[in-house]
């Protein structure tokens, strides 16, 4: 009753000549006059069409309901469609082919568009505070359900999980209702047994105290601010977030953290995924800036996308900034105090900055040799630095960033 007067509703406002003349002898300067409306039994207005000779279809399907994609409750409706049934994760193809088995929406494919490009999400981002290895997920909401969802996706992926710290946000805290209360009531002993060895401990930091949560407010900052500058307005849509986060996720996770002893002129790193996994990851995604493109009138050719393109776009300019703005917190690191920055050592690894590399590449450098300027400020201005192919080169000071830890 309460959907069947709030849709009467809707069409009195969309359609008020209509609905007063019953849809009967309508003009043809009516905006549904094409569609061959009709009223049914509850006075709500549908429109005829020749798939009501049909057997398999069912009713809503062959006689919709005319809505205008004007209205600010049919976007509501829209939006409502898009969650139930699309779970967020559809174009504008799948979302019209759910709104068309009841409605038969004036201005469609535009008020769905209008409508996905509002679609709010939200990234879940879990940090280690031994190895600073990240991990994000894509939410379409902030409900404790669907943080539950996330939250056993993680545990699942990394089950060695044993303790979870978090700040005070009312989510967090539902979710640790939640899973306490999943904890008492499990009947089974195996499982009451299998809980009490493998539970989760959570702890929430102190209110109004953000500095207790600094490592992870840090890798916040650090994804937070290139992707906001990157994607603007021009948002992409949930799978397609999704598989950028995947691999923002990659290019995090390989930055150098530490050196490592070597032998000769090898240079190596430190870096969260060696911590995680075990191992350095070096199977990388064709990057399409890279590629070169065939002709159009190649028999085999491969054709990429504009999503594709798009993709790609965000994140080599994701790449340039998180680049540049670790750079700078490397810099930053060292200094005991505000303005003193510590001096360059020999044998200390470094980070070159160079802004031609592929994604995830940092190319790294040991320092073999510090030299002065000119003036007498007994400042460092340039030092030789060794590559790992053995090759020494002359660079000033401004380019290097040293790691947070070196072989010395």
């Amino acid at each position: 009753m309460a959907e069947t007067a709030l849709l009467k509703y809707i069409q009195g406002i969309s359609f008020p000549t209509e609905v007063l003349a019953k849809c009967q002898k309508l003009q043809k300067s009516s905006k549904i006059y094409l569609f061959n409306p009709m009223l049914d039994e509850d006075g709500i207005i549908r429109c005829r069409s020749r798939l009501e000779k049909s057997g398999d279809l069912s009713f809503g399907e062959k006689f919709p309901i005319l809505l205008d994609g004007r209205n600010h409750f049919v976007r509501l409706l829209i939006a409502w469609i898009h969650e139930t049934k699309c779970k967020h994760a559809q174009g504008i193809s799948t979302n019209l082919h759910h709104v068309r088995t009841e409605f038969l929406i004036l201005r469609a494919r535009s008020s769905i568009n209008k409508v996905l490009r509002g679609c709010k999400s939200y990234i879940a981002l879990f940090v280690c505070p031994v190895s600073r290895a990240i991990h994000l997920e894509l939410t379409p909401d902030l409900t404790t359900f669907e943080f539950l969802l996330v939250l056993r996706k993680f545990i699942s992926r990394f089950p060695s999980v044993t303790r979870i710290m978090s700040d005070n946000a009312a989510t967090f805290k539902r979710a640790e209702k939640e899973l306490e209360m999943a904890y008492r009531n499990a009947a089974e002993p195996e499982i009451q047994h299998y809980l009490a060895k493998a539970k989760i401990e959570w702890e929430f930091i102190t209110d109004r105290a953000p500095v207790q949560g600094a490592f992870w407010e840090r890798m916040v900052q650090l994804v937070k601010k290139p992707l906001r500058k990157v994607l603007g307005t021009n948002v992409p849509r949930f799978r397609e977030l999704e598989s950028i986060l995947a691999e923002i996720e990659l290019c995090i996770n390989l930055r150098p953290i530490s050196a490592l002893p070597s032998e000769f002129c090898e240079i190596r790193a430190l870096c969260p995924m060696d911590l995680v996994y075990g191992y350095h990851a070096k199977a990388r995604f064709p990057d399409s800036s890279k590629m070169r493109m065939p002709d159009q009138g190649a028999a085999q050719a491969i054709i990429l996308t504009k999503a594709w393109k798009r993709q790609q776009t965000v994140l080599n300019a994701f790449w340039k900034r998180f680049q540049s703005e670790y750079l700078q917190q490397l810099r930053s690191a060292h200094e005991s105090k505000p303005g003193e920055t510590r001096s360059l050592r020999v044998g200390d690894v470094c980070i070159l900055a160079d802004p031609s590399p592929s994604r995830s590449f940092w190319p790294l450098c040991k320092i073999v040799d510090v030299f002065g300027g000119q003036r007498t400020d007994l400042r460092q201005r340039s030092c030789m630095i060794q590559f790992g192919n053995g090759k020494i080169v002359k660079r000033p000071i401004s380019m290097i960033y040293p790691l947070g830890f070196s072989e010395n």
